[in-house]
C-alpha cells in the first residue's frame, strides 16, 4: 500500500508504472523477455565466468573484471546466490552483488573490443 501511495502521490498510477518502457536496451531484453540467470560457473585459471541463462544462452565475461572476486579464495567465491528472480548474483560474505544488466553490459562490450582488435580481411567489389 505504501508503494502505491507514493507512486499516486508523485502523479503516476500502478498500471502507468508498470507500462513505462526502458530506454535501456539490455534492460528491455531482461523485463519484455523475462530473462533471468539460472547458474554460474566460475573458471579463475582462464579468467572466466560463465553465467547460464533461463534462455538456454551464455555469457562469458572476465573475472578480472571483478576484482573484488579475482582476489577471493575458490571458497568463498563459490558462495553465491541468485536474488531478484535472476536478476542478479550475490556474494554475501562479500557484500558484492552483481546485476544481469551489468554482465550483459560487460560481455557487449568485451565482444565489441575482441571484434575491433582482431584484422579482418576486406574485399572490394
Amino acid at each position: 500500500m505504501r508503494i502505491q501511495n507514493f507512486l499516486n502521490k508523485n502523479g503516476m498510477n500502478i498500471s502507468q508504472k508498470n507500462n513505462i518502457r526502458s530506454e535501456n536496451a539490455f534492460e528491455r531484453l531482461i523485463n519484455e523477455n523475462g530473462l533471468g540467470i539460472i547458474d554460474l560457473k566460475i573458471y579463475q585459471e582462464q579468467d572466466s565466468m560463465i553465467v547460464i541463462l533461463n534462455n538456454g544462452n551464455a555469457i562469458k565475461v572476465k573475472l578480472s573484471e571483478f576484482p573484488i572476486l579475482k582476489k577471493t579464495s575458490p571458497n568463498t567465491r563459490s558462495k553465491w546466490k541468485i536474488i531478484f528472480n535472476g536478476k542478479g548474483i550475490e556474494w554475501k560474505s562479500l557484500n558484492f552483488d552483481i546485476s544481469l544488466k551489468n554482465l550483459l553490459e560487460e560481455n557487449a562490450v568485451y565482444s565489441a573490443l575482441q571484434k575491433l582488435q582482431s584484422p579482418f580481411p576486406v574485399e572490394f567489389v
